[in-house]
């Protein structure tokens, strides 16, 4: 009896330790599933919100602050144009990239308390998509029997005290496995001596730049019949304006100078959160112009120029 009894009390323990560990690997695998979408950009439509519709009729409007991988958050509202009370008119949402339809719903306004479905829905673009030409843009056809008004994917101005506040969003999906490429915007620049020049960097294959580690490296070479080397004045410019970082350095394949440009900048989470974009802001202070500026060799055939590339890591990523 106690044999039997000692029996099933290992069974329950050991049934009990591998739900433990079941439930400890589905729970770590929400977090960090979770955790590859960042905190988003709040969508707005371009030109005049809200938007009033006339039954029967359509309106098409880009989309802002979308770019790269990620996932669609909508929520939308507006309101039936009529004198009789407690009418809600249901319209056709279709989301296109350029001229492609993606997805269409015929849904209810998120005031619609007991209406289903109601616009609050999401939609991932895919690595494919992302790179495809286009603008993202919402259609939005009323094929109801009134006119609606106050159409809008934010509450933005809309007064009505019994709606709480919302808003549409785009969050980012950003690899933890990877390293991302920091390019340079028109590639290879010349720049004559005196002069300023001031590009944005961006990051291959998606635009947006959250917490997260920057390596920039950078090689360029002296219009100089004579073999010369030149510093040159290097800021990093956040997307508010404020300088990240600067300095005077030398090209990145000039050994035995010092500094050469080659330094790291930690992305804050309060950087993260900033909208636009990040820069370089380029400084010719030498006597001689120079060509070829560069965050990558990319084509350069000196042999002299050792390979390199600029990057950026993820703070989530293993390689951090």
């Amino acid at each position: 009896m106690n044999v039997e009894l000692s029996k099933i009390s290992t069974s329950f323990e050991t049934q009990k330790t591998t739900a433990t560990k079941v439930f400890f690997i589905a729970l770590v695998v929400f977090v960090f599933g979770a955790a590859n979408f960042v905190q988003g950009n709040t969508l707005s439509l371009e030109g005049r919100t809200p938007i009033s519709i006339k039954k029967g009729k359509s309106v098409t409007r880009n989309i802002k602050n979308v770019g790269g991988i990620g996932r669609f958050n909508f929520r939308m509202n507006w309101y039936t144009n009529t004198l009789i009370p407690n009418r809600i008119s249901r319209l056709k949402i279709q989301l296109k990239h350029g001229n492609r339809i993606l997805h269409t719903k015929n849904c209810y306004p998120l005031s619609a308390s007991g209406k289903s479905p109601r616009c609050v829905y999401a939609f991932d673009v895919s690595g494919t998509e992302s790179k495809r030409s286009g603008k993202w843009k919402l259609t939005i056809t009323n094929n109801s029997n009134y006119d609606v008004k106050g159409f809008d994917i934010r509450k933005g101005n809309d007064r009505n005290p019994l709606l709480s506040n919302f808003y549409s969003t785009f969050k980012v999906k950003v690899s933890c496995r990877a390293k991302y490429w920091i390019d340079l915007e028109e590639r290879t620049l010349s720049l004559n001596k005196g002069r300023t020049i001031t590009r944005r960097i961006y990051l291959k294959p998606t635009d947006i730049i959250k917490e997260g580690r920057l390596r920039l490296r950078a090689k360029w070479h002296v219009a100089s019949v004579i073999p010369t080397f030149n510093k040159l004045k290097i800021q990093l410019i956040k997307p508010n304006g404020q300088v990240a970082r600067t300095g005077s350095y030398y090209s990145y394949q000039a050994r035995g100078k010092y500094p050469r440009l080659d330094f790291t900048y930690n992305v804050s989470r309060a950087d993260a959160n900033l909208r636009g974009n990040w820069q370089l802001k380029i400084t010719n202070n030498s006597r001689f112009n120079i060509n070829g500026f560069d965050l990558e060799k990319g084509r350069d055939l000196n042999p002299l120029v050792p390979s390199f590339k600029s990057e950026y890591i993820p703070k989530c990523s293993p390689h951090y």
